[in-house]
């Protein structure tokens, strides 16, 4: 019979990111100019469930990169986390036009887009969707 180590495994990972949130709020309180440790900081929040820091480190982030598709992608599933449905769209919708062809993103913005009413532009959300998912995920 299979182990089943997922749970475990989160638990870990929440851990680590848990211990990474002291050591990087220090890093980038003394250099904020450090865009690497500030992505690395959102992720951490987000993995952590703490959305609205997520979503103010991604910002602190793009103010620095402001091309920077992982910042986008942080900053989307942080407003998306907090049902935040127009702010997420956006985000999305600049993520999609810095990384265009992926499948998961179209997704996801077309969700977003549905839960504002704005049908017309989800559906072309979900067919770039449906046209870019090659059913391997």
């Amino acid at each position: 019979m299979p182990t089943n180590y997922t749970t475990p495994l989160l638990i870990i990972i929440v851990s680590f990111f848990q211990e990474a949130i002291p050591v990087l709020e220090r890093l980038t309180a003394a250099s904020v100019r450090n865009a690497r440790a500030l992505q690395m900081l959102a992720q951490s929040y987000f993995e952590t469930k703490r959305y609205p820091q997520a979503a103010d480190a991604s910002l602190k982030l793009l103010t620095l990169k402001p091309e920077s598709p992982e910042g986008y992608w942080t900053l989307g599933f942080a407003y998306y986390e907090q049902k935040d449905w127009n702010r997420a769209s956006r985000a999305f919708l600049r993520y999609v036009n810095l990384k265009p062809g992926q499948a998961i993103p179209e997704f996801v913005l077309a969700t977003c887009l549905d839960q504002l009413g704005n049908a017309q532009e989800a559906i072309v959300h979900y067919n770039k969707f449906i046209e870019l998912d090659d059913h391997s995920s």
